[in-house]
């Protein structure tokens, strides 16, 4: 009988072999949901290039008081300026 051995899922994906230098994370959409608690989940969901390793998606939760931590983390990894109003 054959024996018969096991791969890890990056192995699987083609990844964990390679020994390719991984680039950076590039975001392809962010979604911000509200909680029953009156706080926000943000999930990051990453582009996949066609031969680099699969991303799994990140989750950052924040509390009912964080608003302004909740919109310092979106503005950074969206990259937005902000700019002052002039009212």
């Amino acid at each position: 009988m054959a024996s018969v051995k096991g791969v890890s899922y990056s192995e699987a994906l083609g990844s964990g072999l390679s020994g390719k230098k991984v680039g950076p994370k590039e975001i392809r959409s962010i979604e911000i949901e509200k909680a029953e608690n009156g706080g926000h989940t943000v999930t990051h969901r990453f582009q996949h290039a066609s031969d680099g390793p699969y991303r799994e998606a990140e989750t950052h939760v924040f509390g009912a008081s964080e608003g302004k931590k909740l919109l310092a983390h979106v503005t950074k990894h969206l990259d937005v300026k902000a700019e002052e109003s002039e009212e």
